[in-house]
């Protein structure tokens, strides 16, 4: 079945989508999915299942969707989309959800396509743990350095294309400006960019290409020359055409060229003076025409070819780069984003490309289902629709939803014409009919702001009202334009016909309120100044008196308006949130955590030292000392470094606050050394309010270390490189005043929106288009209305686009929406919307304020309080009873002992910024208070394998370098039994001692506690030096997990033990003797287990490694659980000698078992102690020993 939805703004499109999901799920098996094709009459598994989301944060939000929906209904309530499942239905599909959480399948398009990239990794030639680049620019610089150095070194190829470029710009173009640099590297990634998606053979020769220029100027002149000649001394030529006559002959071909309305008229009889027209004779009229033809030519085409001659000589230049690019992939593990659509589609549009993706994923797709499809772009399509096509033709389905009126993503290649595309295509068409359905009602907004939107955009469906907004928004100059207006009012009459929406029965009677003030200034400066007033009086004389700050939005175009905005919400002391006040690199605590680190990375960068020592928030605060002593004492030195300056003029500094630090430096990792600072100086406790942000650094840091940036010095590469992009995810409780760009509000509502400004601007300069002319193909910027057809397609495009834009921000708002139409005499010629926003508006009743300015109010319009009320959140926010689980988590109400998947939540995909995503949520919270730390330094060493089970596994995550592990695992075993040894506390950085404790004091105590198989690297675990009775239990559990039993018990043996060593042949003990003599122990331990009674039955039931977490979050992973209507039965591998602790270790996991739901009783354990071959039965309460198998 193939289905499209069309969703327009507020209809319950995330409803739909989660409830086409559910209903998919609800027919689906819960049996293995089949990898390589449909099992007849098997049905479909319910990872085969596939929603596919624009966003992390609507894939994220869809995900929440599905849990919380599975989850309410199994609490009895049956309003939600999974309200026609039964209670037991939707309990069972939670737990299987839950205990096999990757197996959701909503994704974004963009992580789909990097997942194809990856099982096909070394088909394309990278490895398969690649990094996804988002932006070209990310390599631009260090690939053209490499260039450039080549052709320093004598490069004869690379010195060429330089030169060649250069030569054009400089002699050519006659580019103006004192350094040239930026320019040429600016052009150079544009035209990069470009190649990236655009392979066509292009014109390179820039003096061809100014050659031709030249010719059709010299026939221009020509002709003028000669009809200047022809004419002189007999005809009385009008003066303004001799004017014109003059300026081709003096043109140069730099200036712009010559040009006179006298031109366009059919004969040179209207160029004279009426006394000398009937002296005109038909040679003059002969000449004329020429030179309208060579003027014509010459005036059409210099934009192209002059623009193309400009740009020709760096596409050889730029193609040469993306040769070292390739080699840059291959090498560096990276893949470039935006090639990988084009890519997946090679990959995957071929007879055997989708069942060998199949394969390789393994699992299939039987259903696809796609979000905000208006906004996908053409290449990513075409990558989706093997996809789709072998859904379809398997008896599934795909259903997509979307809505053109809300497609503003084109600028970064979405298509929306697509949306209207997809049903009619002709392959899919062969498989099955399309249905075709519309959501009717709002459920976002008041009755009034519902009844406002329908009113303007559904007048828009008239032929009338479209054709006199398509007229009005096109510039007055539509020559050449063609059909150009009739076809763009076809596309605004197509784009809101039914843009009407039916007020749910709820909602009659809601009120709401729209107001729209049309602001007008003499320039720029008088019209800001202007809506700063208006502004004022609006969100500080009335909204803050009625309304929390937090219900706000203020809605703008551009970033440089929202700086604005906010620079005047400070003045006036309103608290405000924007991208930028969310900035962690911009925070100042954070540069001052950053100036520490390159300080420590490099002691002598003086300015990083400087920025510490000076700044108010860390060093200053805790230190007590004046910045004006430190001030003073900047002024005496004469000379760099600055440390050891300081050093001898503050030594008490120095020694307690700084020297520790640099002492351990090389030691810590940046997460280390960071989490040290932060006790040390005790940031979080003295900066409270900027704690969301010190945590969001951290998180970052862990998950740079995670990406392999695990040094100090790889850290602050990568901070200096995608720091910038870094955000402080948005807490729901800040009451402050969101301001932001119409783009970022997409998808969401606020209860009021403000949107202060409509006179939007559009640059076509940068466009690059490929154009032909005769047999050239010609790659120009469109500047010029002379590019015909494609110039105004492209308009065309902008325009309808900013009607969306305005779509999208009048649709925002759930209460109130203020409009403030804003023009000058200059913008209402510069820019469409202001004309087309006065042809929308023109027939509403408009009156007037007390100003005189001009006023719409549509609804009551709510008075101003003397007081503000509370926030929204202490208003409104519901106390949770038994029976609510409204504004909940999913998890909120599931028993204390619950457990988790299989495998943890994928990393969420990067976004196109280089950065992590606006969906993404720190998974771990740093602890600064060492309470970790101390307690288990303070513990019994024999507890420390339990206690570092029970540890999160972000904090194991970002355990100290491999440096540290080196000096500390290699230790004797022996020593970790030491109690009085190394269980002392550690005092760390107490005020109140008189020395300071060395940062990571606790570091080689607690190391020799921990877990040797979490912190002994594989190599060194399983080398030669480290092969021990730790490594050999290590192998040996491996071994008992890989085994799988196919009815040749001998063989099934041989295999788990073989590969268990195949897997580490490179690291295990050298000669091949050791190894034999390791594969058939391990054999032998294999062949006892497997004559424990039951023992086959367990394997083939159980869940090896199953997470289970407790109440605290914290993670245990028993070696094996079997659960079936028989009981729930753990089971524990164990080499070595038998120990009580392991009987409290089986124990620990039967109790959190027993709070799992679902799980049958009895609840029993086994341990298997291999190399004693013995078996200890494990209760509640007695363990029971058998030795019946020894």
């Amino acid at each position: 079945m193939l289905e499209q939805v069309k969703a327009s703004a507020g209809s319950g499109k995330t409803f739909e989508l989660t409830s086409r999901f559910l209903r998919l799920l609800k027919n689906a098996n819960d049996g293995v999915p089949a990898a390589c094709g449909a099992i007849p009459g098997e049905g479909y598994g319910w990872s085969e299942i596939m929603a596919v989301t624009f966003t992390n944060k609507a894939a994220a939000e869809m995900k929440e969707r599905v849990i919380s929906s599975l989850k309410a209904r199994a609490l009895g309530d049956k309003s939600g989309p999974a309200g026609e499942w039964k209670a037991n239905e939707a309990a069972l599909w939670l737990t299987r959800i839950l205990r096999h959480y990757h197996q959701l399948n909503i994704r974004t398009i963009d992580s789909l396509l990097n997942m194809f990239m990856r099982i096909f990794a070394l088909d394309v030639g990278v490895s398969p743990d690649f990094t996804v680049i988002f932006d070209i620019n990310e390599l631009f610089e260090e690939l053209f350095d490499e260039l450039a150095a080549q052709a320093e070194n004598g490069h004869t190829e690379e010195q060429q294309l330089l030169l060649n470029a250069l030569q054009a710009m400089l002699y050519l173009e006659q580019k103006k400006g004192f350094d040239l640099s930026a320019s040429f590297r600016q052009r150079l990634l544009d035209v990069l960019r470009f190649r990236l998606t655009h392979s066509e053979q292009l014109e390179t020769d820039p003096q061809k290409l100014n050659d031709i220029l030249n010719d059709l100027r010299f026939a221009m002149q020509n002709a003028a020359r000669e009809l200047q000649t022809q004419v002189q001394n007999r005809l009385a030529v009008k003066k303004h055409f001799l004017n014109f006559l003059d300026k081709c002959l003096a043109f140069s071909g730099t200036d712009k060229t010559p040009d006179s309305k006298l031109m366009l008229n059919m004969s040179f009889c209207d160029c004279v003076n009426k006394k000398s027209q009937d002296d005109v004779s038909p040679a003059d009229e002969a000449v004329f025409q020429n030179l309208q033809q060579a003027w014509t030519a010459y005036k059409s085409l210099r934009p192209a070819i002059e623009g193309a001659r400009n740009f020709a000589p760096f596409v050889p230049l730029a193609d040469r780069i993306l040769q070292d690019l390739e080699r840059k992939e291959t090498e560096s593990g990276v893949l470039l984003n935006s090639l990988c659509p084009s890519l997946a589609t090679r990959l995957l549009d071929h007879d055997t490309g989708v069942p060998d993706a199949y394969c390789r994923m393994g699992t299939r797709l039987m259903h696809i289902l796609i979000d905000e499809f208006q906004d996908t772009g053409r290449d990513q399509w075409q990558a989706l629709h093997p996809l789709a096509a072998e859904c379809l033709a398997k008896g599934g389905s795909m259903f997509f939803v979307g809505d053109i009126k809300q497609a503003i993503y084109g600028w970064r290649g979405g298509d929306a014409a697509l949306f209207d595309e997809v049903p009619e295509d002709p392959e899919l068409l062969a498989m099955t009919d399309p249905e075709r359905r519309s959501l009717p009602n709002n459920w976002r907004s008041t009755e009034r702001i519902i009844r406002f939107n329908n009113t303007i955009f559904s007048a828009l469906e008239s032929p009338e009202n479209a054709s006199e907004l398509a007229t009005a928004m096109f510039p007055k100059d539509t020559k050449g334009a063609g059909d150009a207006i009739e076809r763009f009012a076809e596309r605004i009459q197509h784009l809101f016909h039914g843009a009407a929406q039916d007020v749910p029965e709820h909602k009659l009677g809601s009120g709401g309120f729209v107001q729209l003030q049309k602001i007008e200034g003499d320039d720029k400066d008088g019209l800001f100044e202007n809506v700063r007033e208006k502004l004022h009086q609006l969100l500080v004389e009335n909204l803050a008196k009625r309304r929390p700050f937090g219900d706000v939005a203020v809605l703008v175009r551009t970033n440089s308006e929202a700086a604005e905005v906010s620079r005047w919400l400070i003045e006036w002391g309103v608290p405000v949130i924007t991208e930028n006040s969310l900035s962690l690199a911009e925070h100042p605590l954070i540069r001052q955590l950053v100036a520490i680190m390159t300080f420590m990375d490099y002691p002598f960068d003086d300015l990083a030292f400087w920025e510490f020592i000076s700044g108010e928030d860390i060093f200053l605060r805790h230190t007590g000392v004046d910045i004006k002593d430190l001030s003073n004492w900047l002024c005496t030195c004469s000379h760099s470094p600055l440390f050891p300056r300081f050093r001898e003029a503050f030594p008490e500094l120095w020694d307690r606050h700084i020297s520790p630090f640099q002492l351990q430096a090389g030691l810590m990792s940046p997460y280390d050394m960071v989490q040290e600072i932060c006790r040390h100086f005790r940031v979080i406790e003295r900066n409270p309010k900027d704690e969301l942000f010190v945590r969001r650094f951290m998180e970052v840091i862990h998950c740079a270390q995670e990406a392999g940036h695990q040094s100090l010095s790889a850290f602050l590469d990568y901070w200096r490189d995608s720091g910038g992009e870094e955000k402080v995810p948005l807490p729901d409780s800040i009451d402050a005043i969101r301001v932001m760009t119409i783009h970022q509000s997409k998808g969401l509502e606020f209860p009021v929106c403000v949107v202060p400004f409509h006179h939007w601007q559009f640059n076509m300069h940068n466009e690059l288009a490929i154009t032909e002319i005769g047999s050239m193909h010609l790659l120009s910027p469109l500047r010029s209305k002379d590019f015909g057809p494609l110039y105004w397609e492209r308009l065309t495009a902008i325009l309808q686009e900013q009607l969306n834009l305005l779509y999208v921000a009048w649709t925002r708002p759930v209460d109130e929406l203020y409009a403030f139409l804003t023009s000058t005499p200059a913008f209402r010629t510069r820019y469409p919307m202001v004309r087309g926003l006065e042809k929308i508006t023109s027939a509403l009743p408009w009156d007037e304020d007390f100003e005189g300015t001009p006023v719409l109010d549509y609804g009551e319009n709510p008075q101003p309080r003397t007081e503000r009320r509370s926030t929204a959140h202490e208003e409104t926010a519901p106390v949770p009873d038994d029976e609510s689980f409204a504004g909940s988590s999913y998890l909120d109400e599931l028993p204390e002992d619950f457990y988790c998947t299989r495998d943890a939540e994928p990393v969420p995909d990067v976004d196109e910024n280089g950065s992590l995503g606006e969906s993404y949520e720190p998974d771990f919270a740093p602890d600064f208070n060492g309470s970790y730390v101390d307690q288990l330094l303070e513990s019994d060493p024999a507890d420390a394998l339990t206690q570092d089970a029970a540890r999160p596994e972000a904090e194991k995550k970002v355990a100290p370098s491999d440096t540290q592990r080196a000096e500390t695992d290699s230790l004797p075993k022996e020593e970790s039994k030491n109690d009085e040894e190394h269980t002392a506390p550690v005092q760390l950085f107490d005020d109140a001692s008189e020395t300071a404790a060395r940062p990571m004091a606790w570091l080689p105590r607690l190391k020799i506690h921990r877990h040797f198989a979490k912190d002994v690297t594989r190599e060194d675990m399983l080398s030669g030096r480290n092969w021990d009775e730790r490594a050999r239990g290590t192998l040996m559990h491996e071994a008992m997990d890989r085994l799988h039993f196919t009815g040749d018990m001998t063989e099934d043996i041989h295999r788990a033990a073989a590969s268990a060593v195949a897997a580490h042949v490179d690291i295990l003990p050298i000669g091949d003797r050791k190894r034999e003599a390791i594969t058939a122990e391990a054999e032998g331990l294999l062949r006892w287990a497997v004559e424990v009674p039951d023992f086959v039955q367990w394997i083939t039931e159980g869940s090896p490694e199953c997470p289970i977490l407790d109440k605290d979050g914290n993670e245990h992973r028993p070696d094996l659980l079997v659960t079936n209507d028989s009981g729930t039965l753990v089971v524990e591998y164990k080499t070595g000698g038998k120990r009580e602790e392991h009987i409290d270790q089986v124990r620990r996991y039967l109790r959190l078992t027993q709070a799992m739901p679902g799980l049958s009783a009895p609840y029993r354990g086994i341990i298997l102690y291999l190399d004693k071959q013995e078996t200890v039965t494990v209760s509640a309460s007695n363990p029971e020993t058998t030795n019946e198998h020894a």
